[in-house]
Parts: C-alpha cells; structure tokens; sequence
C-alpha cells in the first residue's frame, strides 16, 4: 500500500516540474518577444546634452538615417565600436550618430574626448535615464546600436558584439 503513495507522489512531482519548464519556456519567449517590440520607431527621448540643458526632442536630420548608440564610458567594447564607426562615418553620407549614455556628463565628456573628432562630424553625445532607456529599448547590453531609416523607422538592432561591417552594410543600400 505503501508503493501506491510513493507512485503518486512521484508522478505529482513530476507533472509540478513539467508545469514550472512550461512556464518558464513561455515567459522567456514572452520576454523575447516584448524586446523585438521595442523601439521599433524612432524613441521620444528624454536627454541631457553635454552642457546639461534638458533635450526633449533630438534634433533628427531631414533624409538622414539615425544610428543611436547605447553606451558606457568605462565599457572597452564601446570605445572600439565608436572608434569603427568614426573610421567609416567618412564614407556613408546622410548618417547621424547620437551617442546616449547613463554616465555622468563628465564620463561622457571624457568618453568623447579621447576621440580626435572633427566638429562638423555628424555626432552628438547625451546623457539619459537608464530605467527610461530599458523602457524604450528593453533589456540591452553596452553597447547596443540601433540604425534608424530616415522615415525613423528601425533597421537594425545589434548589442554586445557589433558587426561595424554588417552595420554600414545595412546603411549603405538604403541610402
């Protein structure tokens, strides 16, 4: 009699973790989903520029295609994509960078100068809310870049390991 109770037990068990990897498969896959959907136009940010003054909406060039860059200034991956993306900004005409980071203005001000950038370059540097930049883009890694059209629609989402290559490759044919 003893063997019955054990079964059953067993078979409750059982049945329990095959609902918990059920669950947990459906809320990963929900939360993937929700990430996909994010920012899938061009974001109403809420930024601080360089010299502090609240930017309420970014001054997006007419015709131009938007890269925003989601970074940190002690980020070392950061420092090497922004540096290949201002090696070939050269090459691809109406584009803009906007560099958006949760640092203070001073990190985002040393970030920048470590650069030798020409100021007719078509980069600007903002500070954001990090909570607020989740919200709009969802979970990300530093750094992350998203490619606007110029109908500020998204093109491209990459983080962590940028391709620069793939990046200016999507650029390119939509110009």
């Amino acid at each position: 009699m003893q063997t019955q109770p054990k079964q059953k037990r067993k078979f409750l068990i059982a049945i329990a973790a095959i609902l918990v990897l059920i669950s947990l498969a459906y809320v990963l896959t929900k939360s993937h989903d929700n990430n996909d959907k994010y920012a899938t136009t061009f974001p109403n940010l809420s930024l601080k520029s360089l010299n502090g003054n609240a930017i309420t909406s970014l001054p997006i060039l007419n015709n131009t295609q938007t890269i925003i860059m989601l970074y940190q200034s002690e980020c070392s991956s950061c420092y090497g994509t922004f540096d290949q993306i201002v090696n070939n900004l050269y090459d691809i005409p109406r584009v803009q960078v906007l560099m958006v980071s949760p640092d203070s203005l001073e990190s985002i001000r040393n970030f920048k100068n470590r650069f030798d950038l020409d100021p007719d370059m078509p980069i600007s540097f903002y500070q954001c809310n990090k909570m607020e930049a989740k919200k709009l883009f969802g979970n990300f890694l530093y750094p992350t870049i998203l490619l606007y059209s110029s109908e500020q629609q998204l093109l491209l989402k990459m983080d962590e390991i940028i391709d620069v290559d793939e990046l200016f490759a999507k650029i390119a044919p939509n110009l």
